[in-house]
This record gives C-alpha cells, structure tokens and sequence, in this order.
C-alpha cells in the first residue's frame, strides 16, 4: 500500500504541534508495517524558525520527502495566510500532477487550503482521500473574531471548506467534538467520521518526581499548579491569575506557574507586577528536550482552551499530561474531548474558563486531599498508557488507511 501525506511542515521539525506529531506517526507506521510504503509533500520552511530552506528531497529512512519552495504560512493578516495556502496547494499540485500511483492520500489542514490537493487528485485519478482535521479553518478565525462570519473572505471559505470535507472518503478529527461540530456545521455525516486522537511517548514522557530540575533551578518550593504551553489569549490565562488572587492569603504555599510564550505573555507579566502576585511565577519556555522534567514539577497541570474553539481544536500537549502522572485541571468547554476524557478515566477536574473561583477551589481541592490527587494521577497515566500510546493510535491509523485504499 503507497500512501501520500500532505501538510505545510514535517521531518526535521521538533517544536512540537502538529509537524512534531505526523513525524512520529509517519516514522512509527513505516517502521513497523512492512507493506506500506509513505511519500510526503510537504514545504521546504521550519514552522518553528524563520530563514534557511530544507532540502527538496530527503530519503528518511524510507519515508520519502518532496518539499516544494513556498513562503511561509504563518503571515501577519489572515488574507495574506490563506494566500500563502494556497500558494502551497498550487505548487503542491504541480508537484503531484502525474501522481497516479497512489492507494490512498492523508491530507492535513495545514495550511488550511492544503485539502484543494486532495480533493483535485481524487477527481482527476480517483485517487481516495482522507481529510486529517486538526484545526479548522475559517471556523477558528470566525470563532476568536480575526474574521466576520459574515465576510466575503469567511463565506468563500466556508463554502471551500464543506467541499472539501464532503469530497473525502473518509475524515478524521482529533476528538467527539470535532465529529459534532462537523455534523452541525457542515451536514457531513456522521458515518464519515473516524476519531483518531493525539497521543503522547509513554517512555519519552515518564512518571517522574517531583523534585525536579526545574523546581531546583528556579528555587520552587510548595504546591505547584503548572501551565506550560503557549501563552496566548485564547488559553483564557487571566484566569490563572485571578485565581492566585483568590488562595495567596489562606494558602500562600500554593504558587502559579506559567511557562511558555506568547501573544499575552507581556499583558500577564505586567499583571503580575502591578498586582503583586508574589504567588504567580512566569517563565520562557522551555526546549523540547525538558519538557518532561518541566511536568515532573507539578503538583497539578492545567490544560485550557478558550470555549469558543470547542470543536475545532484539541491541544495535543493535553496528552502528556496524561502520561506525565500529574492531576489535570481542564479550563474547557463541558462537551470538548478533553472534559470527556478527565471524565471518563476521573483523572482530573473540569472547570469553566474565566471562573477563577471555581480553579481556586480545585487547586486547593487536590493539595488538601493528597490521596485524591496521587489517585487521579495514577488513573491519568493508566489513561495514556491503555488509550493513547503512538502505538495504539498508529495502529488505528493503518487499519482506517488501509480500509480507504481498498475502497
């Protein structure tokens, strides 16, 4: 079986999101399943870095790299990104013209016009095409307010975008409430709809003790309610801090920590200062290669996602918290996947974003109850290790690609 996968950034990219995650995928399904064969199209830019372009071709240890020479997507105004995607959709259809030898095509939606690809070779060489649904597009935009419902640009879209899902054999989405608002929003049917969740490294990521590096480098002592992750507005991180308001005088062991950057990382750390939130500490992030010992200092996790986005995006760093053994507070939509899964494997508290009265109260929740705490994490690890290793996604993976190709 030969497949193509499609997406804006891929191999060599380490920075985590989305090119991190189909590398992995990429690399484990070609290791370890003998019959497939896996070419990928993909852009000669670093999603991470600006300057310097990758090589036009790469063998990868038999995954086989074409990157075409295109600008960055990530521009400054809206119109000049779906520009710029579909300047990658062009010159990746040029690249793939005569691609008739294909069994099945995974196409990502970055950039958001990468689907044009998909949907042009199907009907030309009818070719099948799976549609990998990570963040959707222009409902994000539509949803944070970069764009008016009701504009050309948001219409335009909108139709391009239902064309695009209803064209596919098969669509694949990260979470239940990405089906759902698929269902809702686009009429497309359910039984088109396969949910194929993130995962995280249960090795690279282990259970580790608290006492860790990080905790001895910056002189972290007490309670520690970690967010670690992009510091942007709509992680709702106002919140975070209003909290800390609520529980320095009654637990002044607690302390916030913030790590990351990001679009309000300048509006938090000034916050912090006029406020004197002596229990709120914000730190850059950290690289890749410490992020596990980052985790192992919290004493409780925090997830957010604005409620805004519920359905249209799923934070992947969600799942290695999951394996980091840690009590997760989720700052999310009751219906999103994430405040499905706290729930079904009771690892952790959901509670709305923006009440920081209700995060204040799970925070001191789990450090008055040290068993309840150690016993969420330990079902928060179990959740990874038997639901959402690389391992068993990948495995769900190959079986939906292969049903595809044999349509």
């Amino acid at each position: 079986m030969k497949i193509c996968l499609v997406t804006e950034y891929f191999y060599p990219e380490d920075g985590g999101g989305t090119p991190t995650v189909l590398s992995q995928l990429m690399r484990y399904l070609k290791d370890h399943y003998a019959d497939l064969e896996i070419d990928v199209l993909t852009s000669n830019n670093l999603y991470r870095r600006a300057g310097g372009k990758l090589a036009a071709y790469e063998d990868w240890d038999g995954v086989q790299i074409t990157r075409v020479n295109v600008p960055r997507s990530n521009q400054p105004s809206t119109a000049r990104r779906l520009l710029a995607g579909c300047v990658f959709a062009g010159a990746g259809l040029v690249r793939l013209f005569n691609s008739r030898q294909y069994d099945a095509l995974l196409v990502g939606t970055n950039p958001p016009a990468a689907p044009m690809i998909g949907q042009w070779l199907s009907k030309r060489f009818d070719i099948p095409y799976a549609y990998l649904v990570h963040d959707l597009y222009p409902d994000i935009a539509v949803a944070m307010g970069a764009l008016g419902a009701e504009s050309r640009i948001a219409r335009v879209a909108h139709q391009w975008q239902r064309g695009w899902l209803h064209d596919a054999r098969r669509v694949y989405v990260l979470g239940r409430c990405m089906a759902d608002h698929l269902v809702q929003a686009y009429a497309l049917p359910a039984e088109r709809i396969d949910v194929l969740p993130s995962w995280a490294d249960a090795d690279a990521v282990p259970v580790l003790p608290r006492e860790s590096r990080f905790r001895a480098r910056h002189g972290l002592t007490g309670f520690l309610v970690l967010y670690g992750g992009n510091l942007g507005h709509s992680q709702g991180l106002g919140g975070v801090l209003d909290a800390a308001k609520l529980t320095a005088a009654t637990h002044p062991n607690v302390t916030y920590v913030l790590v990351g950057k990001g679009e309000a990382q300048e509006a938090l750390a000034a916050r912090v200062d006029t406020e004197g939130l002596t229990n709120v500490r914000l730190f850059p992030a950290v690289p890749p290669a410490e992020y596990p010992d980052l985790l192992a200092t919290a004493d409780v996790a925090l997830v957010s996602l604005d409620p805004k986005l519920a359905g249209l995006a799923v934070p992947s760093k969600f799942y290695s918290l999951l394996a980091s053994g840690r009590p997760i507070v989720g700052m999310v939509a009751p219906d999103s996947e994430i405040a499905r899964v706290l729930t079904e494997f009771d690892c952790g508290i959901r509670v709305a974003e923006g009440n920081a009265q209700a995060l204040a109260d799970a925070a001191l929740r789990l450090h008055d109850t040290p068993a309840l705490a150690a016993a969420m994490g330990t079902r928060a690890r179990q959740a990874l290790e038997g639901h959402f290793t690389l391992a068993a996604i990948a495995e769900r993976y190959y079986a939906c690609l292969t049903a595809l190709a044999e349509r």
